[in-house]
């Protein structure tokens, strides 16, 4: 039910015609098309468009809606203030509409009628050079998948198998702004992730070590390959690298919130897949969930949730601080 200040139902259609001067010109226009729409004609048909005669300056895009009568049933007609060749706003001499005036106070307006072939197009040319680049009006208005295209574009998604694969709860329209955005960096994949998870304890700390492999045909061979001392000589098949690897460090956060993120769980698996997304080189990282010692929950073996080994079981001495934060780390993912 509607408040006092308020309408319950708006009939669109008598609110144009009867105060279709509070009305801009474009948002006039987009009302009309989805009156035509409804009644399954054209907006070029079913609307004419023309200039207002007078020279008075215009405190509004548009001064008259109306609905005029036809052969074929009616039409709207929409009086606008500028744009015109005739008019107030008219590029042309002043005695052009001053030509119009005499015509009309003699009842005859078989020039302004011929004018208006030109106006009526200028009109409806503008509105469509209005709307050509409106992302809002080609999705939701005229329904124009080519445009969601563009949009997947900006986030690298353009293949439909790729977008049929991502989870549900992750829009990846909602990030294009960050998709979008090269470099990667830290801070974004941040700002994902916190919006993703609804969490604000989430850390990217970067430059991790970790174990890279070396090619066999770099590896050090006494007397035939890389054996210059202190140059190029490296035992072993594996180097440490501190330019390969991130952690995601998420926490302290509660239980609940630290069960639906363990391996295997619903949002871990959201949070693989978004990490994927949005990183752009071959980069190894891991993840690393911190809980308060106060939401550390006892053992019960056989119960259905908990006591998962390496995972949610502490054996706690009863006298250790609950304030203290244990931390759980996932091994490298790729």
């Amino acid at each position: 039910m509607a408040s006092e200040n308020r309408q319950s139902n708006i009939n669109i259609k008598e609110l144009l015609l009867t105060s279709g001067n509070k009305f801009s010109f474009v948002q006039a226009n987009r009302l009309l098309n989805l009156l035509t729409k409804e009644e399954k004609t054209s907006l070029q048909e079913q609307l004419r468009i023309r200039p207002e005669l007078s020279l008075e300056f215009p405190g509004s895009d548009v001064a008259s809606i109306e609905e005029v009568a036809t052969e074929n049933g009616s039409r709207y007609l929409l009086t606008a203030t500028f744009l015109g060749l005739y008019g107030v706003s008219s590029p042309l001499p002043t005695f052009y509409t001053e030509n119009l005036f005499h015509e009309a106070a003699e009842d005859n307006s078989l020039n302004r009628e011929f004018i208006d072939i030109f106006n009526n197009h200028l009109y409806h040319s503008f509105f469509k050079i209005w709307r050509t680049h409106r992302l809002g009006y080609k999705l939701f208005e005229e329904k124009d998948n080519s445009y969601m295209f563009f949009l997947y574009s900006f986030g690298g998604l353009t293949n439909e198998n790729v977008r049929n694969n991502i989870s549900s709860e992750y829009n990846p329209l909602r990030y294009l702004g960050i998709l979008g955005h090269f470099p990667r960096s830290a801070y974004g994949l941040k700002t994902l992730l916190s919006d993703l998870l609804n969490l604000s304890t989430i850390k990217i700390i970067e430059c991790q070590d970790s174990l890279l492999p070396i090619p066999k045909d770099q590896q050090f061979s006494l007397g035939i390959n890389n054996c210059q001392l202190g140059e190029t000589s490296h035992l072993g098949k594996e180097i440490i690298s501190t330019n390969n690897a991130f952690t995601i460090q998420i926490g302290p956060i509660s239980y609940d919130d630290y069960s639906q993120l363990l391996p295997n769980s619903k949002k871990f698996k959201l949070l693989h897949q978004s990490v994927s997304l949005y990183i752009d080189q071959p980069l190894i990282w891991d993840v690393e969930l911190s809980i308060l010692g106060e939401e550390v929950p006892g053992i019960t073996l056989g119960k259905i949730n908990g006591a998962q080994l390496g995972y949610d079981s502490w054996l706690l001495d009863k006298k250790a601080s609950r304030k203290a934060v244990y931390n759980v780390r996932f091994d490298y993912i790729e």
